[in-house]
């Protein structure tokens, strides 16, 4: 049975995802997947230009993944202190939002980051000390403590 090198022009299960360089039987290159337009016969020149863009594209991942385990590390070891204006028994007016922590962490370590990947377990609405989540890389969360005064 002939095997050949095709390119994946979209995600099929159990075979690989769009753009992605597969080996597969003639047959059913000729009888599936060239009739339904999923998949073309690779070059060795497309082969070649495949590896190269899936190197640089680990290559960046790694740093990014360096970086977001630096930066982990540097927001966990600090407590990060947010005044807000409360009324009786610590109540605060308004609540603490992801947007005041990421303007704290961009303050305090000079780091940008979206508010959508800080995670808040409740709304921060009294003073006190609080944990949140965010998220920095795929699978890597920080821990930021926060501690929540009066003004």
């Amino acid at each position: 049975m002939k095997k050949i090198k095709v390119i994946l022009l979209k995600d099929i299960t159990n075979l690989g995802k769009k753009g992605d360089i597969v080996d597969v039987s003639f047959g059913f290159y000729m009888n599936y997947l060239e009739k339904n337009n999923l998949a073309k016969r690779v070059s060795e020149g497309e082969e070649r230009d495949y590896e190269l863009r899936k190197k640089i594209k680990e290559d960046k991942e790694s740093k990014e993944e360096e970086r977001a385990k630096f930066l982990k590390d540097k927001i966990e070891k600090e407590v990060f202190t947010i005044k807000r204006k409360a009324g009786e028994k610590g109540k605060l007016y308004g609540s603490v939002t992801n947007e005041d922590i990421a303007e704290i962490l961009k303050k305090k370590i000079g780091v940008s980051i979206d508010k959508k990947k800080i995670e808040i377990e409740a709304p921060i609405k009294t003073i006190g000390y609080y944990e949140a989540k965010i998220k920095l890389f795929k699978n890597l969360y920080a821990k930021i403590k926060l501690n929540i005064l009066e003004e």
